[in-house]
């Protein structure tokens, strides 16, 4: 009995323990905070499209004309182009928060542009095969013995030099 519950053990730390999760919640710009507790994370910002105009002004003659430009109120404005941008919403932050696996160690990066999350980065190191050498030394002083355990991938066994005929 006692050998099927930490074999279970094993198994959903293996299956659960070993994946490294991101999660994001929006908060409160102006008092920082999620709920009651302080925002905790990397901040970034929601992207919104922009329409962004450019224009200029021109003095037109009696025949509508241009005859010049000027900054008087006998200029009329032009739009010249229109472009549609993405530019981070400030008033709507979030917080992204990195949960680290409980079997592995890694390295967590963020890349930013302008307050918009531009990348996300990781690089995990599975600790779980440390574990699992542990494990047989941990248990024996509860009386539990466990089964030496077989490599799960191929190895390389042999080599041998070969000669063509």
């Amino acid at each position: 009995m006692l050998r099927s519950v930490v074999g279970a053990l094993v198994a959903a730390a293996m299956l659960v323990g070993c994946a490294h999760r991101f999660e994001t919640r929006t908060f409160d710009a102006t008092l920082w905070k999620v709920g009651d507790r302080a925002v905790k994370g990397v901040i970034y910002y929601e992207p919104q499209l922009v329409k962004v105009t450019y224009s200029f002004t021109i003095r037109l003659d009696e025949k509508g004309m241009i005859v010049g430009s000027a900054k008087d109120n006998t200029c009329v404005p032009v739009v010249h182009k229109q472009d549609i941008v993405v530019y981070p919403d400030y008033n709507r932050p979030r917080a992204l928060i990195y949960k680290p696996s409980w079997f592995a160690s890694g390295k967590f990066g963020v890349t930013l542009k302008d307050g918009l999350l531009g990348g996300i980065n990781v690089e995990s190191t599975p600790q779980l095969p440390q574990i699992l050498e542990a494990a047989p030394k941990a248990l024996e002083p509860f009386g539990i013995v466990t089964p030496t355990l077989c490599n799960a991938a191929p190895e390389i066994t042999s080599t041998e030099r070969i000669r063509i005929q």
